[in-house]
């Protein structure tokens, strides 16, 4: 084997595969605003940056993969945090514009996706990337471009209003990408429920459960914990589960008890973790009103990972029928 083979081989073998919401920045017309105005638009735009990458990313648990000279490559776990990265990278440039004559504005067009990337020391390589500039190089100044995957994990009126575009051409790919273009969300309070929910029965959200010192094989652990726990506790009719679909939005979100409780007008929330130890896991579950915030049950336990899932253990029929007893409580 050549040595430039060898050496491509095991650059291969240092990406590590993980699932993440891509944002690609891009200034528009940076050739004329460098020419008009070299100093100024250089001082202006690594003002931003350096705003960006020490105040919104951090605030936003985002990480700054490269700068691209006149745009930024940036990756963030889960999706609601990327739109809100997206949404105040949009806000901020705006301040950097104050003072300045129209035509030194610097405008920002972003593309953002989500999906599986590897991850390198010096880059993110994968469609999400590719899409995502893709999306920003079509997108109009001050305008952030996302695709059906990325808008699927967000909640209108939580994180932002979402206009559909349609199917979008874009340039060296070989289908469409449905796209959405993202703005502000101006709806948070606007919705009511059409029924009381004292009118309904208990209405139970099972959130993704957080996993944590997972690798990327075990990162949808979580979900698939609650999904059976839904499936487990449909059985019982005084309850009423909230979808899966509907839940998997508030996927790695800080619980924001009352915009579930308001978009899913759920009374009783379950939530918790994944500790990954080997092959085992403790398992940390809580129920919370989401009324008033306060605990009305909880449980920690410590299993196997084969067991969680296995029939002759009874390890999540167990969990639901404490979670029935104590929602009869």
């Amino acid at each position: 084997m050549h040595a430039r083979e060898s050496d491509i081989d095991q650059t291969v073998q240092q990406l590590h595969w993980v699932r993440r919401a891509m944002v690609v920045v891009d200034v528009v017309e940076s050739v004329r605003l460098t020419r008009a105005d070299p100093a100024g638009f250089v001082s202006r735009w690594s003002r931003f940056v350096d705003e960006t990458c020490s105040v919104a990313v951090p605030a936003h648990a985002a990480r700054v993969v490269k700068s691209l000279g006149d745009g930024l490559l940036l990756e963030c776990e889960h999706v609601p945090a990327a739109a809100a990265l997206a949404l105040d990278m949009q806000k901020r440039i705006q301040s950097v514009n104050a003072g300045q004559p129209e035509k030194r504005w610097i405008h920002l067009r972003v593309g953002a996706d989500v999906g599986p990337v590897f991850v390198h020391e010096i880059d993110d390589l994968g469609d999400a990337v590719n899409v995502a500039a893709r999306l920003a190089s079509e997108a109009q100044p001050g305008q952030i471009l996302v695709t059906a995957a990325f808008c699927d994990e967000l909640v209108p009126g939580l994180d932002a209003e979402v206009e559909d575009l349609g199917e979008l051409y874009l340039k060296s790919l070989d289908k469409t990408v449905r796209g959405f273009a993202l703005c502000p969300s101006t709806l948070l309070g606007a919705v009511r429920p059409l029924v009381k929910l004292s009118d309904m029965k208990a209405r139970l959200a099972v959130l993704p459960l957080s996993v944590v010192a997972g690798d990327a094989g075990t990162s949808m652990l979580g979900d698939a914990v609650a999904d059976e726990l839904i499936h487990v506790l449909s059985r019982n009719s005084a309850l009423t589960l909230i979808s899966r679909l509907s839940t998997g939005a508030f996927r790695g979100r800080n619980h924001d008890l009352a915009a579930i409780k308001h978009h899913l007008q759920a009374d009783v929330v379950l939530c918790g973790s994944l500790h990954l130890h080997g092959d085992h896991a403790r398992l940390v579950l809580e129920l919370v009103d989401a009324g008033d915030a306060s605990v009305t049950w909880s449980r920690s336990a410590k299993v196997a990972v084969q067991g969680l899932f296995s029939d002759d253990s009874g390890f999540i029929e167990g969990l639901a029928t404490e979670l029935c007893d104590a929602l009869a409580g």
